[in-house]
């Protein structure tokens, strides 16, 4: 299994840039393109679909495919934002569908219904795919032609275990779940993993669907009717964990980072987090978070980009590329930073 090693300069260049596109002038709708050249007319189109542009890990995608997008001389992206809505996100697909696109590299809205919905069609139109840091179940075989994601599984897991380690937690101490959105396979399994590393069940699980607004609102509403029972806070990503430690600030309470593990019932929680947010990153050197877990969205869409257009070259590429994960705590985060 290929495995892509994290390092301090791919957390650190994970910014977007873009150039903006106006939609109306390319039919594909409110598109971003990447790589543009004074000879761009002349490049075939490669659709990048993000689930939302609206999340720094998904920008830092973007970023990395137009990091190498630019400079190919014969592949140019059109980035398209299905901002969290699946009927954009098949919108977003028919479109590129209908305007030729060569290859469609896609972060799904729903791992569960994406295909079904939109990407079998654009499989019908014997249009490459590739999908990033979300998988895409029930498709075709052989129809999705590579998949790059990391385990979230076991980085959960790990997680979870490392904390229990290194705090002297128990789950009987309470654990509330930010959980991502609904369908999104790297929600499911970043649930999966932390409580099969937790030993125990959640006492509390929300919906906070990756955003930190939402997550802010959900733990701001939780925590005077739910507060006592518990003192840890997982969020599925960084986004949501930033959510709340605003949430349990402005409510009064008390974000703690302390060692050992040390509750004061309905005051005091620790948080944990999910992607190596550079927001996150300065939280967790600030003493607001405990740690997270940092993937490289940047060397993924690069990964992508570079993929795609080996697969149109002809060449064969692998199926599964699985990126390696580190947990961030105070302890290394300046090696991130």
């Amino acid at each position: 299994m290929f495995k892509l090693l994290i390092t301090k300069k791919f957390l650190k260049t994970s910014g977007l840039t873009l150039l903006v596109a106006v939609g109306a002038a390319t039919g594909i709708g409110a598109g971003i393109a990447a790589g543009v050249s004074s000879h761009s007319e002349k490049l075939e189109t490669i659709a990048l679909i993000l689930s939302t542009r609206n999340n720094p890990y998904f920008a830092a995608v973007a970023n990395g495919v137009n990091s190498v997008a630019v400079n190919n001389k014969k592949y140019k992206v059109q980035i398209l934002d299905s901002q969290d809505d699946q009927q954009k996100e098949i919108e977003n697909v028919n479109n590129a569908i209908s305007q030729g696109v060569k290859g469609i590299i896609i972060n799904v809205v729903n791992s569960e219904t994406a295909w079904n919905s939109s990407l079998a069609a654009a499989y019908r139109n014997n249009i490459p795919i590739i999908a990033v840091d979300r998988g895409v179940n029930n498709a075709t075989a052989g129809a999705v032609k590579q998949t790059i994601a990391s385990d979230n599984v076991a980085a959960s897991k790990s997680l979870a275990q490392w904390f229990i380690s290194n705090y002297n937690f128990s789950y009987n101490e309470g654990v509330f779940h930010l959980q991502g959105v609904a369908g999104a396979q790297a929600a499911n399994d970043r649930s999966k993993g932390f409580l099969e590393g937790l030993g125990g069940p959640y006492a509390v699980e929300q919906r906070g669907d990756f955003n930190r607004a939402t997550a802010q609102q959900v733990t701001q509403n939780t925590l005077p009717s739910q507060g006592n029972n518990f003192s840890l806070i997982f969020a599925d990503n960084d986004q949501m964990a930033l959510g709340a430690i605003n949430a349990i600030t402005t409510s009064n309470k008390t974000v703690s980072t302390k060692k050992p593990f040390e509750r004061v019932i309905g005051n005091n929680y620790y948080v944990l987090g999910f992607d190596g947010d550079a927001d996150a990153l300065n939280a967790i050197k600030e003493d607001k978070m405990v740690a997270t877990v940092a993937q490289q969205p940047k060397l993924m869409g690069e990964i992508a980009f570079n993929s795609m257009v080996s697969l149109l070259n002809g060449e064969t590429i692998d199926e599964i590329k699985a990126a390696d994960t580190v947990i961030v705590s105070k302890e290394n985060v300046d090696e991130y930073l």
